[in-house]
């Protein structure tokens, strides 16, 4: 999950997390922190939230991570 906000300077990213794990208690936490870091953020200016949903990896095979993959995607366009 990825938190977006016009007066960060950077994303928030929230790890990998099951989804029976991910609610509301975890998001403003993770929120929580953020607040108590910087006296600039406020929640009135909007928020993007980002989901990423990764199927979970079956059999003993390895297979490549699509997670991996967007996570570079990613990297390549903001150096851009």
């Amino acid at each position: 999950m990825e938190l977006e906000h016009p007066k960060l300077d950077k994303l928030i990213f929230i790890p990998m997390t099951r989804r029976d794990q991910l609610d509301a208690d975890r998001i403003f936490s993770v929120l929580e922190r953020i607040l108590q870091s910087n006296d600039q953020f406020t929640l009135d200016e909007g928020l993007v939230i980002k989901i990423i949903r990764v199927e979970p990896f079956e059999g003993g095979k390895p297979t490549p991570s699509v997670f991996d993959d967007w996570i570079k995607e990613k990297k390549k366009h903001r150096s851009n």
